[in-house]
């Protein structure tokens, strides 16, 4: 052997260990992950070393094996239930959430082309049916995770599940690329689960993108007026409201948030030409006219505030809230004459008349809803001198 020879001889004995070895080792991880007892901490070692070493970290089976063992894990404890045992879910749907990253990598490295430009694919055809097989069950790790209230993790199974049904290799698998009723209802939970993980930008992307889909729509548009107020973002939040109030006009939610914030900046017309139009479309909404009467209350309106609070009231007399609010009214009344700087023998008289008017309505909401009305009542009976009435509630409310 000349010494050229034997260079070469001592090179390749060098290096043939290391690539042996390593894809032993991925064969050893498909060997071990199968079987009837399987041993599936091994196989993730032996793959994991597989990956990472330049010899096989390029090689599509390295990465389809390692889905492979994933799969094989997961599909174990799930099976498990059809034996009535009880799997490990927490096992059995972390194996699931690490099978497409690995199979995806094996599906891009599969479908690169040889030495001569030429793409032949081992494993597109396997990796299609464990992704399909296993589609559903991403929608039970989600479910899973939420419990848990692990929601970045539930939106990672969330995620996975559309991302599968947006691969291109499923473009003409109609049972796993097609929007359906699913598609809905992972879109609407992954919204949830980015909002309940704090991550309010996601949050957005994703309600934006399927607040035009037919599925728990009125949910979707308040998270995301949820959204744009945790964020202080003040005019995205109106304009979802008033997108809300056009889209859904019986959702008293959009309204009622809606004239609060107007008030708040001040933006008084705005508000009472919103609740206008809101009366005009559903007159028999008493909530309506109870709005718009706290609206003119909030400007010292009462006249108005008491004209709405009537108008309300003979739509239905019993209404605990109007009662309430008409009563306060009434009472707010009383307390200014009863303030002024000026107080004489008619103003007291005109107090003691607004104070006479409040006390039925007061008394009628204490009937129904006690807790809202009990102190305003109370008020109005020691401002009346019913000292036994005022000492009564008093003693019922406050333990004395």
């Amino acid at each position: 052997m000349n010494k050229k020879s034997l260079l070469a001889a001592v090179l390749f004995a060098a290096v043939m260990p290391v690539s042996f070895a390593q894809n032993a080792n991925v064969k050893g991880a498909e060997s071990l992950s199968g079987g009837s007892k399987p041993n599936f901490a091994e196989a993730r070692a032996l793959i994991g070393e597989a990956m990472k070493n330049p010899e096989t970290m390029n090689d599509a089976k390295t990465w389809f094996v390692a889905g492979q063992v994933e799969e094989r894990l997961f599909t174990s404890e799930n099976l498990k239930q059809t034996v009535n045992q009880e799997p490990d879910r927490a096992m059995m749907n972390d194996a699931l959430l690490r099978i497409l990253p690995f199979y995806l990598k094996a599906d891009q490295l599969d479908n690169m082309p040889d030495q001569k430009g030429k793409v032949k694919p081992k494993f597109t055809k396997k990796i299609m049916e464990s992704l399909k097989g296993n589609h559903l069950y991403y929608i039970n790790a989600g479910g899973y995770y939420m419990e848990k209230k692990d929601y970045k993790k539930a939106l990672e199974a969330f995620d996975q599940f559309m991302q599968i049904k947006e691969l291109p290799m499923f473009a003409a698998v109609p049972e796993i690329s097609a929007q359906d009723s699913n598609s809905m209802m992972v879109g609407f939970f992954s919204a949830v689960c980015a909002y309940q993980a704090n991550d309010l930008d996601r949050t957005l992307e994703i309600c934006n993108k399927i607040k035009d889909v037919p599925y728990r729509q009125n949910d979707v548009y308040q998270l995301i007026a949820t959204v744009y107020q945790d964020k202080k973002d003040t005019e995205g939040y109106i304009r979802m409201l008033e997108e809300g109030v056009q889209k859904f006009p019986k959702e008293a939610y959009y309204l009622l948030n809606l004239i609060n914030k107007y008030i708040e900046t001040g933006r008084t017309e705005e508000a009472i030409s919103s609740l206008e139009r809101a009366i005009a479309d559903d007159p028999q909404n008493v909530q309506l006219y109870d709005v718009m009467a706290k609206l003119y209350e909030n400007t010292q309106d009462y006249d108005k505030a008491e004209e709405w609070l009537k108008k309300g009231l003979a739509l239905d007399p019993d209404n605990a809230s109007v009662c309430y609010d008409l009563g306060r009214v009434y009472y707010n009344r009383a307390a200014d004459l009863k303030g002024a700087d000026q107080v004489n023998a008619e103003t007291e008289a005109k107090a003691k008349e607004y104070l006479q008017k409040a006390l039925p309505l007061l008394e009628k909401a204490y009937s129904i809803n006690p807790d809202e009305s009990w102190y305003v009542l109370r008020n109005v009976y020691y401002n009346l001198k019913m000292n036994d009435k005022y000492k009564e509630l008093t003693e019922r409310h406050e333990g004395k």
